[in-house]
């Protein structure tokens, strides 16, 4: 006869293994509890298990959006930038997490020059030129235009077409 336990992830019911070493003893999966949770609408809700506590808390599952309007105004809020929260912002390391981003693009490049062709002359500049830019800015500055910051005063390389074509 099939023995059961509970998830303490989601309180879905498992079914127990029995030991090969041992007939008739049956194996407790990894996190998983003999007590069953109460009853729940499992399309709604979740049974989640507290091993602090040791006691079931159901809740409704999370499919995204908010429960009201305000609530959904507040989260948009703190992705909104305005002038005030521009200018907490350090210009140059905000310089440099754009050009982090932009080397970690043709990372891919690098890795595969290790046990394949060579990097691409045209990469290789890129690169460099990207690992340069700290030095060779003066000036910089940015500003906002439409929620969106803009890098003043700031020549980016050109983007290689290896690069533009791994888009």
């Amino acid at each position: 006869m099939p023995q059961y336990t509970y998830s303490k992830l989601d309180g879905s019911r498992i079914e127990k293994q029995e030991s090969p070493l041992e007939p008739g003893t049956y194996l407790q999966p990894a996190n998983s509890v003999d007590s069953a949770p109460p009853s729940f609408e499992s399309s709604t809700h979740q049974a989640i298990w507290s091993d602090e506590t040791n006691t079931w808390t159901v809740k409704k599952i999370y499919t995204g959006g908010f429960d009201s309007q305000e609530e959904e105004d507040a989260e948009n809020d703190l992705f909104t930038m305005t002038e005030e929260r521009m200018a907490t912002i350090d210009v140059n390391e905000y310089i440099r997490g754009k050009r982090n981003a932009l080397l970690e693009e043709t990372d891919i490049f690098a890795t595969i020059a290790v046990d394949g062709p060579a990097m691409p002359e045209s990469v290789r500049t890129y690169r460099q030129a990207l690992r340069d830019l700290p030095t060779t800015i003066s000036n910089p500055s940015l500003s906002l235009v439409d929620g969106i910051i803009q890098i003043n005063n700031v020549t980016w390389p050109n983007v290689p077409q290896e690069v533009l074509d791994k888009r």
